[in-house]
């Protein structure tokens, strides 16, 4: 069977970046646009694994 840990690792860690960006003062927010951009774009290859 194969580990989800992965996957649930970079959700968990875009939904957190995602988070904390929204909660942030809106000149800062620039600053962690691009981690929760990053860790979408990786997203489609981690789920391509389990198929």
């Amino acid at each position: 069977m194969p580990s989800f840990a992965p996957l649930v690792d970079l959700v968990f860690q875009a939904v957190t970046f995602d988070n904390i960006i929204n909660a942030s003062e809106p000149r800062s927010r620039w600053e962690l646009g691009g981690v929760v951009a990053s860790l979408l774009r990786a997203l489609p290859a981690t789920v391509a694994e389990f198929r």
